[in-house]
């Protein structure tokens, strides 16, 4: 069976490191600007938390702000939105060709940032 996230117009793919304390995305988003930035786990849990980028556009969360351990290798495919204003319209990124991220947990990968391009 084919993966639901393999074409990747529809999702940027990403692989972070399980279990870290703080996750950064870096997408070129507006400075100094709060969005509303949604978390879908597989088990139809949806996690939402308001993030204010820095002054470069970056936003950071923290695992603190979720359930323990939620973040983890065993935990499948995750699915990032970012909304501004609009709240019905997930902000695009990355060329305007994504309007989410699809992300994966593991152990051996060190990264912990989210950019459109490695």
């Amino acid at each position: 069976m084919a993966a639901i996230f393999e074409d990747c117009s529809v999702c940027l793919q990403q692989e972070l490191k399980a279990c870290a304390e703080t996750y950064t995305i870096d997408l070129g988003l507006d400075a100094e600007t709060t969005y509303k930035l949604r978390i879908e786990a597989i088990d139809d849990n949806v996690y939402e938390q308001e993030i204010t980028t820095d002054e470069d556009g970056v936003l950071e969360f923290e695992s603190v702000d979720y359930p323990t351990g939620l973040f983890n290798q065993y935990a499948g495919t995750f699915i990032l939105k970012i909304f501004g204003e609009n709240e019905c319209i997930a902000e695009t990124f990355c060329n305007n060709e994504n309007a989410c991220i699809a992300v994966s947990f593991r152990d051996n990968v060190l990264k912990t940032e989210i950019k459109c391009c490695d």
